[in-house]
Protein backbone atom coordinates (compact mmCIF):
# COMPACT_ATOMS: atom_id res chain seq x y z
CA UNK A 1 0.00 0.00 0.00
CA UNK A 2 1.60 3.54 -1.20
CA UNK A 3 1.07 6.76 0.87
CA UNK A 4 0.58 10.03 -0.75
CA UNK A 5 3.59 12.66 0.19
CA UNK A 6 1.31 14.28 2.98
CA UNK A 7 0.15 11.13 4.77
CA UNK A 8 3.97 10.34 4.76
CA UNK A 9 5.10 13.35 6.09
CA UNK A 10 2.33 13.10 9.01
CA UNK A 11 3.02 9.49 9.88
CA UNK A 12 6.69 10.65 10.06
CA UNK A 13 5.99 13.44 12.26
CA UNK A 14 3.96 11.53 14.80
CA UNK A 15 6.53 8.72 15.24
CA UNK A 16 9.18 11.46 16.15
CA UNK A 17 6.84 12.41 18.52
CA UNK A 18 6.16 9.19 19.34
CA UNK A 19 9.81 8.55 19.96
CA UNK A 20 10.58 12.00 21.43
CA UNK A 21 11.45 12.66 25.09
CA UNK A 22 8.96 14.14 26.60
CA UNK A 23 9.42 17.71 28.66
CA UNK A 24 9.48 16.86 32.55
CA UNK A 25 6.60 18.36 33.88
CA UNK A 26 6.42 21.40 36.26
CA UNK A 27 5.92 18.91 39.43
CA UNK A 28 8.56 16.61 37.96
CA UNK A 29 11.27 19.47 37.88
CA UNK A 30 10.33 20.70 41.19
CA UNK A 31 10.61 16.77 42.49
CA UNK A 32 14.02 16.60 40.87
CA UNK A 33 15.37 19.57 42.38
CA UNK A 34 16.91 19.16 45.99
CA UNK A 35 15.57 21.23 48.75
CA UNK A 36 18.23 22.48 50.33
CA UNK A 37 18.05 22.02 54.45
CA UNK A 38 15.59 23.95 56.73
CA UNK A 39 17.89 26.71 58.21
CA UNK A 40 16.86 27.95 61.77
CA UNK A 41 15.72 31.32 62.70
CA UNK A 42 16.85 31.82 66.03
CA UNK A 43 19.73 30.52 68.36
CA UNK A 44 20.21 30.89 71.93
CA UNK A 45 24.58 29.68 72.40
CA UNK A 46 26.15 29.36 75.31
CA UNK A 47 30.04 29.42 75.10
CA UNK A 48 30.77 26.56 77.10
CA UNK A 49 29.67 25.32 80.36
CA UNK A 50 33.51 25.81 81.85
CA UNK A 51 32.77 29.97 80.40
CA UNK A 52 29.17 30.04 81.99
CA UNK A 53 30.48 28.40 85.15
CA UNK A 54 33.42 30.41 85.03
CA UNK A 55 31.94 33.49 84.81
CA UNK A 56 29.18 32.93 87.80
CA UNK A 57 31.82 31.84 90.21
CA UNK A 58 33.34 35.76 89.14
CA UNK A 59 30.14 37.54 89.61
CA UNK A 60 29.64 35.59 92.92
CA UNK A 61 33.18 36.67 93.97
CA UNK A 62 32.43 40.52 93.03
CA UNK A 63 29.34 40.00 95.24
CA UNK A 64 31.38 38.51 98.01
CA UNK A 65 28.89 35.72 98.01
CA UNK A 66 31.29 32.63 97.11
CA UNK A 67 29.20 30.43 98.77
CA UNK A 68 26.31 30.73 96.52
CA UNK A 69 28.84 28.54 94.06
CA UNK A 70 28.07 25.62 96.03
CA UNK A 71 24.37 25.78 94.72
CA UNK A 72 25.10 25.69 91.27
CA UNK A 73 27.55 22.34 92.42
CA UNK A 74 24.50 20.71 93.69
CA UNK A 75 22.53 21.55 91.03
CA UNK A 76 24.81 19.99 88.45
CA UNK A 77 24.98 16.73 90.74
CA UNK A 78 21.98 16.21 90.46
CA UNK A 79 22.05 16.16 86.71
CA UNK A 80 25.28 13.67 87.18
CA UNK A 81 27.42 16.37 86.88
CA UNK A 82 26.98 16.62 82.72
CA UNK A 83 28.58 13.32 82.70
CA UNK A 84 28.83 12.61 78.76
CA UNK A 85 28.92 16.02 77.85
CA UNK A 86 32.01 18.66 76.48
CA UNK A 87 32.21 21.10 78.86
CA UNK A 88 34.22 23.19 76.63
CA UNK A 89 32.31 23.07 73.54
CA UNK A 90 28.96 25.55 72.75
CA UNK A 91 25.54 24.55 73.67
CA UNK A 92 22.03 26.30 73.61
CA UNK A 93 19.18 25.57 71.05
CA UNK A 94 18.46 26.48 67.39
CA UNK A 95 14.77 27.67 66.70
CA UNK A 96 12.99 26.13 63.56
CA UNK A 97 9.10 26.81 62.34
CA UNK A 98 7.11 23.64 62.25
CA UNK A 99 4.50 23.35 59.31
CA UNK A 100 1.11 24.82 59.66
CA UNK A 101 -0.69 28.42 59.22
CA UNK A 102 0.75 29.91 61.30
CA UNK A 103 3.74 27.72 61.59
CA UNK A 104 4.82 26.96 65.05
CA UNK A 105 8.07 27.76 66.37
CA UNK A 106 9.92 24.41 68.30
CA UNK A 107 13.55 24.65 69.48
CA UNK A 108 16.18 21.58 69.25
CA UNK A 109 18.38 21.39 71.68
CA UNK A 110 22.45 20.75 70.74
CA UNK A 111 24.74 19.39 73.52
CA UNK A 112 28.56 18.97 73.01
CA UNK A 113 29.31 14.70 73.19
CA UNK A 114 32.29 13.50 74.59
CA UNK A 115 30.82 9.64 75.23
CA UNK A 116 27.33 9.13 73.54
CA UNK A 117 26.11 6.10 76.21
CA UNK A 118 27.23 8.27 79.40
CA UNK A 119 25.16 10.86 77.36
CA UNK A 120 21.90 9.16 77.21
CA UNK A 121 22.36 8.10 80.85
CA UNK A 122 22.52 11.78 82.17
CA UNK A 123 20.02 12.29 79.99
CA UNK A 124 17.62 9.27 81.55
CA UNK A 125 15.74 10.28 84.46
CA UNK A 126 13.58 8.20 86.81
CA UNK A 127 11.48 5.25 84.78
CA UNK A 128 12.28 7.42 81.63
CA UNK A 129 13.88 5.17 79.30
CA UNK A 130 15.65 6.20 75.47
CA UNK A 131 15.34 3.05 72.41
CA UNK A 132 17.29 2.93 69.60
CA UNK A 133 15.18 4.50 66.67
CA UNK A 134 14.19 2.01 63.86
CA UNK A 135 17.65 1.18 62.49
CA UNK A 136 19.44 4.33 62.56
CA UNK A 137 22.13 4.24 65.09
CA UNK A 138 22.07 7.84 65.88
CA UNK A 139 18.59 8.44 66.45
CA UNK A 140 16.86 7.30 69.90
CA UNK A 141 13.70 8.15 71.26
CA UNK A 142 12.19 7.85 74.99
CA UNK A 143 9.78 6.05 75.23
CA UNK A 144 7.38 8.07 77.96
CA UNK A 145 6.93 11.16 78.61
CA UNK A 146 8.26 14.09 77.82
CA UNK A 147 9.04 11.55 74.57
CA UNK A 148 11.70 13.37 73.43
CA UNK A 149 13.91 12.65 69.97
CA UNK A 150 17.70 13.08 69.82
CA UNK A 151 20.22 12.39 66.63
CA UNK A 152 24.00 12.46 67.39
CA UNK A 153 25.60 14.39 64.42
CA UNK A 154 28.45 16.54 63.81
CA UNK A 155 29.96 15.36 67.61
CA UNK A 156 26.39 16.71 69.35
CA UNK A 157 22.91 15.48 70.56
CA UNK A 158 20.24 17.20 68.85
CA UNK A 159 17.43 17.17 71.03
CA UNK A 160 13.49 18.43 70.26
CA UNK A 161 10.13 17.79 71.25
CA UNK A 162 8.48 18.90 68.54
CA UNK A 163 9.13 18.59 64.71
CA UNK A 164 11.69 15.90 65.15
CA UNK A 165 11.35 15.46 61.17
CA UNK A 166 14.19 18.22 61.16
CA UNK A 167 16.21 15.13 62.48
CA UNK A 168 16.36 13.60 59.50
CA UNK A 169 17.17 16.92 58.07
CA UNK A 170 21.36 17.94 57.75
CA UNK A 171 21.50 19.68 60.64
CA UNK A 172 24.02 22.76 61.34
CA UNK A 173 27.32 22.33 62.78
CA UNK A 174 27.12 24.37 65.97
CA UNK A 175 30.32 25.03 66.70
CA UNK A 176 30.56 26.66 63.17
CA UNK A 177 26.88 27.65 62.97
CA UNK A 178 27.88 30.11 66.39
CA UNK A 179 31.65 30.66 66.01
CA UNK A 180 31.02 34.66 66.22
CA UNK A 181 28.41 34.33 69.11
CA UNK A 182 30.51 31.99 70.80
CA UNK A 183 33.91 34.29 70.44
CA UNK A 184 32.30 37.04 71.22
CA UNK A 185 30.44 36.30 74.19
CA UNK A 186 29.43 33.63 77.04
CA UNK A 187 25.81 33.19 76.12
CA UNK A 188 24.11 35.42 73.50
CA UNK A 189 20.88 34.72 71.21
CA UNK A 190 20.69 35.71 67.91
CA UNK A 191 17.26 36.35 65.45
CA UNK A 192 18.37 35.72 61.99
CA UNK A 193 14.90 37.22 59.58
CA UNK A 194 16.19 36.15 56.95
CA UNK A 195 15.31 32.24 57.23
CA UNK A 196 11.72 33.30 58.09
CA UNK A 197 9.24 33.00 55.02
CA UNK A 198 8.64 36.68 54.03
CA UNK A 199 4.77 36.49 54.31
CA UNK A 200 4.88 36.19 58.48
CA UNK A 201 7.88 38.19 59.30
Amino acid sequence: MSLHRPHLLLSLSLALLMLAPWPASADDAEADVEQPPPIPFGVVNAASVERVLTEVQYVFDVAERPELMQLVEGVLGQIKNLEGMDRTKPFGALFYLDAGLPPTPFPVMYIPVLDEQKLIDTLTFGDNRWKRSGTDPTRYDQISAPNLHLKFSHGYAFICRQGDWVLEEELPEPVVFNEVLTSRYDLAASLRIGSVPTGIR
